[in-house]
């Protein structure tokens, strides 16, 4: 029952990281791509020739579709055990990037997709070990609710996004939104979106297999709503963050939050990390080190290419008015010239 569980969650990866590619594809180009020499052979610039619209609705509808997959994938394995295949975005992403987009894969790339990846399932491995699998009726969830910690958790988080939001929107106000420091915002914001998805989606089921009553009014119909308020909420988040930035940014730092995100909310809502040993505790809390190492060292180096191509462009630009200008003074000088020949050839005669 296990296997089929990871097969469904592998295959909700490989259509999340497909999705967010083709919503990055209708976007268009990005400053990375437009200065490098590797985006003329791009595979998709010579065989597709797709409005921007439907790749934008197609990058969608894998997006949802690969929320129900992972959701339905929960019903044949614990969550600690399929948690790290969501890591599994990031590699079909890093494959995707010069098929779809031309983007070179550096060796940097590489590197930090690494990191990230063995520190996602390092944390995961040492944060929910011992997972027992149990089920829970319907009463049973709601006292897990009343627990203190997950109680801060959801206050922590709301701040969080509540101060990450009110960043972004003044950014994009004064119209900074393609600005790197703004584009992280974008995935960290739908990795947590994503992870309260998965959470109250598996609470929803959870409820609804259970054989004791269900208030339908009063809880299932919140919880869906819940659910399907998260879920748009990541799908808009990531795909206005994929139409400024390159997807080899925005798909590492989605992924690694999204999983880190549905581990912390499943494993304190649960009560998973109060059966974690000392041993788990190390493991978890490096694995959180690796993975803020990936990520913001991938920001650092991802800024300053980004800086160094918006030189490279101001040197040209400022090169080329120098010549312009340069040629416009030549030609003023053969003008006055030819002007002063004209008078001494009239003079003479």
């Amino acid at each position: 029952m296990s296997s089929i569980g990871i097969l469904l969650s592998a295959t909700a990866s490989c259509m999340n990281a497909l999705g967010l590619n083709l919503q990055r594809m209708a976007g268009g180009p990005t400053l990375l791509v437009q200065k490098t020499q590797y985006n003329a052979r791009c595979w998709t610039q010579n065989k597709i020739r797709a409005s921007s619209n439907i790749l934008a609705s197609f990058g969608i509808i894998l997006s949802t579709s690969c929320g129900i997959v992972d959701a339905m994938s929960y019903g044949y394995a614990p969550q600690s055990m399929l948690a790290p295949i969501g890591a599994v975005t990031l590699v079909v992403n890093l494959l995707l990037a010069p098929v779809l987009h031309g983007e070179a894969i550096k060796a940097s790339d590489l590197f930090f997709t690494t990191v990230i990846v063995v520190g996602v399932i390092i944390c995961i491995m040492g944060g929910t070990r011992g997972e027992s699998g149990d089920t829970y009726t319907p009463s049973e969830l709601y006292k897990l609710s009343e627990n203190p910690t997950f109680r801060q958790l959801v206050v922590m988080v709301l701040g969080i996004v509540v101060v990450l939001a009110t960043h972004l929107w003044k950014s994009e106000r004064e119209g900074r939104s393609d600005k790197l420091s703004t584009g992280f915002v974008y995935p960290v914001i739908a990795g947590i979106l994503g992870g309260s998805t998965v959470l109250t989606a598996k609470i929803l089921t959870t409820i609804l297999s259970s054989s004791d009553e269900v208030d339908v009014t009063g809880t299932v119909i919140p919880l869906a709503l819940l659910v399907g308020s998260f879920a748009i909420s990541q799908i808009l988040m990531n795909q206005r963050g994929l139409e400024k930035h390159s997807a080899l940014i925005m798909v590492p730092i989605y992924s690694s939050t999204f999983v880190l995100s549905n581990a912390v909310g499943g494993g304190i809502f649960f009560q998973e990390f109060a059966r974690v040993d000392t041993q788990g505790v190390r493991m978890y809390v490096g694995g959180v080190m690796l993975v803020l190492f990936g990520v913001l060292t991938m920001a650092i180096t991802k800024q300053k290419e980004l800086r160094n191509l918006a030189a490279t462009k101001s040197k040209k630009k400022q090169k080329n008015i120098k010549k312009n200008t340069k040629q416009k003074e030549e030609t003023k000088k053969v003008g006055k010239k030819r002007s002063k020949s004209i008078r001494r050839k009239k003079r003479v005669k």
